[in-house]
């Protein structure tokens, strides 16, 4: 099939003038069949001894244009410059030949190749070039840590209030204004605990406020939840000092990163005291927050 090939086309390859593809198959040709090898071998050769050729006859033609030089010189006639400048011109026009097959010159359009000499030929694909590694200095970049839900957290350590401590069932049977009001925020009602709590007696008026505070907390009004908590704390109430104090922790932890500050120092000095009824809780807490 490499009979179908013309000189020029293989020409074309040995001046690296063919692309990547066409070089492949014509590679692969002088691989695998033996006589199209020796006849780029030939061909090879002829192109080397015609340069030497024409090397030899562009020193000649130097040569004489220097020795025709030096003899106008001498002679101060016109003819020397004629000579001069015939053979300054083929001198230059073989420097250009030869400097042509170096690969700077667009490279033509190679001899079409017929489909049937196709047939058989085989294609070597360009192997793709895998990315150069990461220089070893280079380490890889840690995944971000997901910020947790502050707030989701905080709901979840805070415990409903217990319905005991709210229920006084009066005289005639009647349910107070706290009473009511635990029975609505049990059922997930919690501004209408509030309303309810707004009736209630003065001499009650702690445990009101703490069950206002769980009430704001469930609505999601963390600073006035943490007003109320930090009422009960000032005041140094004996039944709801130390849940108050949970109850301020968890605010702070709802309103984080704006309250981190806060949340750390609270959350250190309850960690501080074992003999705290939520230590326990707080360090629970913290373990989940690592």
């Amino acid at each position: 099939m490499h009979e179908q090939l013309p000189d020029e086309h293989i020409k074309n390859y040995l001046q690296g003038r063919l692309t990547a593809p066409e070089r492949a198959v014509l590679e692969a040709l002088v691989a695998s069949e033996p006589d199209f090898a020796r006849r780029v071998n030939l061909l090879r050769a002829e192109m080397a001894a015609s340069e030497l050729l024409i090397a030899a006859d562009s020193r000649q033609l130097f040569q004489a244009w220097a020795k025709q030089k030096r003899r106008g010189a001498a002679n101060g006639g016109t003819l020397g410059w004629k000579v001069t400048l015939v053979v300054g011109a083929l001198v230059l026009a073989v420097l250009v030949w030869l400097l042509l097959p170096s690969g700077n010159a667009p490279a033509p359009r190679a001899a079409p190749i017929t489909p049937g000499s196709q047939k058989n030929t085989p294609v070597i694909p360009e192997t793709p070039q895998p990315p150069p590694p990461a220089p070893a200095s280079e380490k890889p970049i840690a995944k971000q840590r997901a910020r947790p839900d502050y707030r989701l957290l905080a709901i979840r350590h805070l415990d409903a209030p217990s319905p005991s401590a709210y229920r006084r069932v009066s005289a005639e049977g009647v349910s107070d204004a706290i009473a009511e009001a635990q029975e609505a925020y049990s059922a997930g009602e919690y501004q209408r605990a509030l309303d309810l709590l707004a009736q209630a007696e003065g001499e009650r008026a702690q445990s009101a406020t703490f069950l206002a505070a769980h009430a704001l907390f469930r609505l999601n009004r963390f600073d006035e939840a943490a007003a109320q908590f930090t009422t009960l704390i000032e005041r140094r109430s004996r039944q709801y000092r130390y849940a108050a104090e949970w109850g301020l922790l968890l605010c702070r932890l709802a309103e984080m990163p704006e309250q981190e500050l806060a949340f750390r120092q609270q959350l250190d000095a309850l960690l501080a005291q074992p003999e705290h009824p939520y230590w326990e809780q707080a360090q629970q807490l913290k373990a989940t927050m690592q």
